[in-house]
């Protein structure tokens, strides 16, 4: 029996055996709406709800109050393709809605009536992206009338292919497909050939410095504090040693060497004696620099740590770490974007070190 036919049994089962009396811990084949005085895994999103009793007794169900209410639960991401089964009841003067919404939101990427109307069983499948951040069910209620949900479940059976067309609006940094899927209207790979770093196509803001402002020019930014990095009109010469970059006109030294932010390219960018390496050849996120750890930093120059530096004192009061997948400055692993195959498939230790410490941020050697 298919996972979906397993459903529908659970979901009918359920249905018989309250009509048939069956005791309360047998009846628990699909999640109820209610723990309680309060919903389980729902919250009220607008105006007010209340616990009914529906087409049986002990089967209740969520009345939905006023003009306009709704519940929401947020729902996993590694899922695409819903399969939803329904129970509700509706007087006809008012309208329930199942909408989804991806990524965060301000208004629904997909807004479908439901239906069902006096306890009749509905299916319906939502077909969504397959790399949306986060998915938000949403159960609406407009109109005066009586609107009564009594059951509704879901399950991913797989077997559905992913909709782009439901990215619309998407901000700056989320993943996309096309340009219809952004509201700047422009999809682009986030890196550089060479990157070091891995990277995707993005809705951004830019691609070329003429979309920019004429004091701009068109590099890799963030959109807060943690955000995903993404091609950004900003300012020329602001980044830092070891931050992302894709232009070299964005770094205060003048190198973007694979992804970052550089003191070098090769041997030839290097005083007479040095060498452009990485501090730590196995150590992929570290940027080159000319003779890193080998103290021959003289004052003033870019620095990661005190070894960089004949003086031995690299001064700076911030840390720099970088998140492994991408690039973008973290504090800890939190902050460190995780596909959900990895949460499965990593150990600790590895989620642990998502996010790499490089050294000092904007470091100067005294």
């Amino acid at each position: 029996m298919s996972k979906s036919s397993i459903a529908v049994y659970l979901f009918m089962m359920t249905a018989i055996m309250l009509t048939a009396g069956i005791c309360e811990e047998e009846r628990q084949l699909t999640e109820p709406l209610w723990c309680g005085e309060r919903l389980c895994d729902w919250t009220v999103s607008a105006g007010q709800v209340e616990r009914v009793a529906t087409w049986h007794k002990k089967d209740l169900g969520v009345s939905f109050l006023g003009d306009h209410s709704a519940i929401s639960q947020i729902v996993g991401s590694e899922q695409h393709c819903f399969t939803v089964m329904l129970m509700a009841d509706q007087d006809g003067q008012c309208q329930l809605n199942f909408n989804v919404d991806v990524n965060s939101g301000e208004r629904p990427n997909l807004s479908r009536p439901i239906r069902s109307n006096g306890w009749s069983v509905e299916t319906f499948v939502i077909n969504l992206p397959p790399f949306v951040e986060d998915v938000r069910f949403t159960i609406e209620k407009t109109g005066p009338g009586r609107c009564v949900l009594a059951r509704v479940d879901w399950w991913d059976d797989g077997k559905c292919t992913p909709n782009y067309s439901l990215l619309t609006d998407l901000p700056l940094g989320i993943r996309c497909v096309t340009e219809a899927n952004c509201h700047s209207e422009i999809c682009a790979p986030t890196g550089v050939e060479g990157d070091v770093f891995w990277f995707d196509s993005r809705c951004v803001e830019c691609t070329a410095d003429d979309q920019c402002a004429a004091d701009q020019i068109c590099g890799i930014d963030y959109v807060g504090a943690f955000a995903q990095p993404h091609r950004s009109c900003v300012d020329p010469a602001a980044k830092v040693l070891g931050e992302r970059c894709a232009d070299d006109r964005e770094c205060q030294q003048g190198v973007c060497y694979r992804g970052q932010c550089s003191g070098c390219r090769e041997d030839g960018d290097c005083a007479s004696g040095s060498h452009c390496i990485s501090f730590d050849a196995q150590d992929e996120f570290l940027p080159f620099q000319c003779s890193p750890g080998d103290q021959a930093g003289v004052t003033g120059e870019p620095c990661l740590r005190d070894s960089d530096c004949r003086s031995s004192v690299c001064d700076s009061n911030y840390m720099l770490s970088l998140c492994e997948r991408d690039g973008q400055r973290c504090l800890s692993p939190e902050d460190c974007p995780i596909t959900w195959e990895e949460s499965i498939v990593w150990s600790y230790d590895q989620l642990e070190s998502r996010c790499h410490y490089i050294g000092r941020r904007g470091g100067v050697c005294q």
